[in-house]
């Protein structure tokens, strides 16, 4: 599989892992695979429905802890696609909006072979990056993730803990203008 093919270069997945990193240090393993995950596969593993999304998005805005100025409105993750934070929603769009966007977002599909590449770069290129685990470690970390079929995953307790992150994928070319 060549990555040039796909709409995300090598250069851009690696500008991304490097942002992401400089913005959230305490990232472990699964939080750069959660990050590939999402810049290939979007959202729509978690919509079922557009009214359970709405109740849950209600609940979770509902939930989330003020966040401080270092957290951004909205962050860019690759391929047309961004987080939005819902501690934005007041300033921005209304939590309806959102859903809208975040439901007309899980149309998009990835490939499981253009993942596989983004995991195999993160892989042989983790060495430029001051992380906080070893290559070994995220060696048996992608071993254990493709012998259970590459998973949806969540964030990792600490960057739970630390980040609090609280948002919502959706193609970028989808919200409005203003954005």
């Amino acid at each position: 599989m060549n990555m040039e093919s796909n709409k995300n270069s090598v250069a851009e997945i690696l500008d991304i892992i490097s942002m992401h990193l400089h913005r959230y240090p305490q990232m472990q393993e699964q939080d750069f695979v959660k990050l590939l995950y999402q810049n290939e596969f979007g959202c729509g593993h978690l919509v079922k429905n557009e009214c359970t999304s709405l109740e849950f998005l209600k609940q979770e805005y509902n939930t989330i802890v003020p966040q401080s100025a270092y957290s951004p409105l909205i962050e860019d993750i690759g391929n047309g696609l961004v987080r939005v934070y819902l501690h934005a929603i007041p300033n921005t769009i209304s939590i309806e909006q959102l859903n809208n966007i975040f439901v007309a977002s899980a149309q998009l599909h990835g490939s499981l072979d253009n993942f596989i590449a983004k995991l195999n770069l993160l892989k042989n290129t983790i060495h430029r990056f001051n992380v906080s685990f070893s290559h070994v470690a995220l060696t048996q970390f992608l071993r254990n993730y493709a012998d259970a079929n590459y998973p949806i995953i969540s964030h990792s307790a600490l960057y739970r803990n630390i980040y609090k992150p609280a948002y919502r994928v959706v193609l970028k070319h989808l919200l409005p203008k203003s954005q």
